[in-house]
C-alpha cells in the first residue's frame, strides 16, 4: 500500500474531518464536506480531488471484495487507517470517495 503521504491532501481531509468526532461538523457526508469546504481554499479542494482520482485509478481495478465493495475499500483502510467506516456514508468505498469528489467540485 501507498503511505498517506502519497495522497497528502486526501489524508488531511480524512484525518481532519472523518474521524470519531466527525458529527461535530455534520451528520452526513455532504454536511461534513460542506464544513470542510468552508475552511479550504479552491487550490486545496482541487488537490484533494486530484488525490481522490489518483487513489481510485490505482486501486479500483482490483478484484471485488463483497464485504467492502471492492479491494479499494481495503486499500482505503490500509492506507489511511480511517476512524470511521466509509460504508456508514456510502454504498462502497469508491462511492464514498466519488461523493466527496463531487461535493468538492460543486460551486
Amino acid at each position: 500500500m501507498h503511505p498517506p503521504t502519497a495522497y497528502p491532501h486526501l489524508a488531511g481531509l480524512l484525518a481532519g474531518w472523518f474521524h470519531q468526532d466527525f458529527d461535530v461538523a455534520g451528520s452526513t457526508l455532504d454536511e461534513v464536506v460542506a464544513a470542510y469546504r468552508a475552511t479550504a481554499d479552491a487550490a486545496e479542494r482541487l488537490a484533494v480531488r486530484d488525490d481522490i482520482q489518483r487513489f481510485i485509478l490505482q486501486h479500483a481495478s482490483s478484484t471485488s471484495d463483497p464485504t467492502r465493495g471492492s479491494s479499494l475499500g481495503s486499500a482505503l483502510d490500509a492506507t489511511f487507517q480511517l476512524e470511521v467506516d466509509p460504508l456508514g456514508f456510502a454504498d462502497s468505498a469508491q462511492d464514498f470517495l466519488q461523493r466527496i469528489d463531487r461535493a468538492l467540485a460543486a460551486d
